[in-house]
Parts: C-alpha cells; structure tokens; sequence
C-alpha cells in the first residue's frame, strides 16, 4: 500500500498493477496468521488491510474486494479450527464495518456463519442461534447455510425445527455429515431406528458417531455411548477436542457412576487403573488443546472430570492443577464451587 501513495486518496493511477496490489493484500492476510497468537498485533494487521480495501471501494474491482474478504473469513476460519475462537471473533468484529457494505449476499452468508461459529465456541448459544438463522435471508439456498440453520435451531433445543431444516438439506445430499449428526440429535425415533436409516458411510463418520455417542448418553446408556465415541475418535482426522473431551469424560463417569466399578470400592485393579489412565490422557489433550479461557468455560467440566481421575489415580497435586485451572476459568460454576 505504501507503495501507490495515490490509492489512499481514493484514485488508481493509470499503470498501476493490479496483480501486485493482490500481493500486497495476501501479505497482509499471511502475516494475519502469523500473528494469531499475538491479538494486539493480529488487530493492526487487520487495520492495514481495511485501510486498503477503504482506499478505493469504488476503483477495486469488484473480484478483488470479494477476494480480499474471503481471505479474511479463511483465516478467521483457521482460527476456529485452531480452537481460537476469541480471536476468530475479534477479527470478524473488526472486518464486519468494511465488510458489509460492498459484501454480495454469499459473501454476506459466509461471515454471519462463521461469526456465529465462534459465539457458538464461546457458550453464547442464543446469539449464534440468531446469526445462523440471519444468515438465510442472504443465501438461503445455499447447502452449507441451510446446514447452519439447522445447527441454529439445534442450539435453542427447537429439535422439531432442527430436524425439518435437516431433512432439507438431506434431500439434496444425502452424505451431508453435518445434516445427518443434526437429524440425529433431533429425531424423536428411537435411535436404534435411527442408526439403521444412516447411510452406511455416515456410521463412521466423526461428527455422526459423535452425535449419536451424544443421544445415548442422554439416553443414559453409557456403554453405547463410550463404544460410538471412540468410533468418532477413530475416524476423526482433525483431532476434534470435543470428541476428546465427552470420551474422556464417559469413561471417567462410568466408573464414579457405577457401584460395582473398582473405583467405588476403593480397590483400583489394572484394568480399571489403564481405562482412568486413558480418559486422564483424553481429558488433558482436550484441555491443553484450547487455549483461550473463555472457549474452555463451557467445557469446564474437562478439567472437573481430569481432577476426578488424578485423584482415582492418587496424584493429588495434579487434581489440584486442575481444579485451580477450573476456578479461574468459571470461577462462579456452582460445579466449580463446590469441588
């Protein structure tokens, strides 16, 4: 930008290289993620790229200022799948005022559904809720955004809604994996019923066996659950900390739970001592994995369940660490409170 004194003033001067200007604008984006970690810095970078898509609103060509947020929204994307979403949402925040205006309806989509994404990170389910159903209104034929409409409803425990969204998006594409784990979570049917519906290639699916783990243990069957949750793990690439985190925890609760486990009679065997051992090592990943305390504080009971077991396992300055980890993280959870 420095470089073309004249595009601040709002003028393209004649000669100017358009494909240098989309240079300068992917090292802007670049050094965006090579600052992820530093906020301050992260923040800057967006005012400089701001700044040039202000300079000239009106000169850029329309492919260029669509390129420029897109490369935006991918590295808030990034983010999320860095489990950063605090930072994710102060980029978002920040890009939204430029954004907007000169934004095509898709374009428009894209961000509410990436901005919900974060807020959804966070706990803050109801202005997720409201983002993925804004989100419609500029794309709604679009699969990927009626998928999100229907993780919306979900949200708000709408599970009729939920599930007629989902069936929408099912009818185009049937290996939606995201409808399907949705439909999942929302169908009154039996989940044995449910199960034999999928598509064989859903059952191994990370997020669908994840999702049905989900309905079994609400259903309070544990031994189900457990057994779809590690069929999630096995076949999740991207090393999901939730997945991580919910198995950790079953198997831990499996066990307090359970009057007749090892655990409850205070006579920890071999066998019981690896199973603790293993959801100790889950419950860390999956902690150790999101950085950001304010992304943490709705999954706190990771850190109650990973003190649970080091204590199982006699290391009580680790139970400890947990529960002083949990404490700063939601130092008001009656939970926390009253470990």
């Amino acid at each position: 930008l420095r470089d073309y004194p004249s595009v601040t003033q709002g003028e393209v001067p004649q000669g100017v290289d358009l494909a240098q200007i989309d240079a300068n604008q992917r090292d802007l984006l670049e050094r965006q993620a090579t600052h992820s970690k530093d906020t301050d810095a992260l923040m800057n970078v967006v005012g400089e790229l701001r700044g040039l898509v202000t300079a000239m609103p009106s000169k850029l060509l329309p492919e260029a200022v669509a390129s420029i947020h897109q490369q935006s929204l991918d590295v808030a994307r990034d983010l999320l799948k860095q489990h950063k979403p605090g930072q994710a949402l102060a980029l978002l925040e920040k890009q939204r005022p430029i954004l907007w205006p000169n934004a095509t309806g898709p374009l428009k989509a894209t961000f509410l559904c990436r901005l919900a994404s974060a807020k959804h990170a966070l706990g803050l389910d109801s202005e997720a809720w409201e983002l993925f159903i804004e989100a419609r209104q500029y794309n709604p034929d679009d699969e990927k955004v009626m998928s999100s409409v229907a993780v919306g409803h979900l949200l708000l425990g709408q599970r009729k809604e939920a599930a007629t969204a989902a069936r929408l998006v099912l009818a185009r594409n049937p290996l939606n994996f995201q409808a399907q784990a949705i439909l999942v979570q929302s169908c009154d049917e039996p989940l044995e019923r449910i199960i034999d519906a999928l598509p064989a290639e859903c059952r191994t699916n990370a997020e669908v066996a994840a999702a049905i783990g989900f309905v079994a243990r609400q259903n309070g069957d544990l031994t189900a659950a457990k057994e779809w949750f590690r069929t999630a793990l096995s076949a999740d690439s991207d090393a999901s900390p939730d997945i991580k985190g919910m198995l950790g925890e079953l198997i831990v609760n499996g066990h307090t739970g359970n009057p007749t486990s090892s655990v409850r009679i205070g006579q920890l065997n071999d066998t019981t001592r690896s199973e603790i051992e293993g959801a100790l090592s889950l419950l860390k990943e999956a902690c150790d994995s999101i950085e950001d305390d304010n992304a943490l504080r709705p999954r706190v009971t990771w850190l109650l369940n990973a003190a649970v077991a080091a204590r199982i396992l006699d290391r009580p300055a680790e139970a400890e660490e947990y529960l002083t980890r949990a404490r700063r993280v939601a130092p008001d959870d009656l939970a926390v409170i009253y470990q």
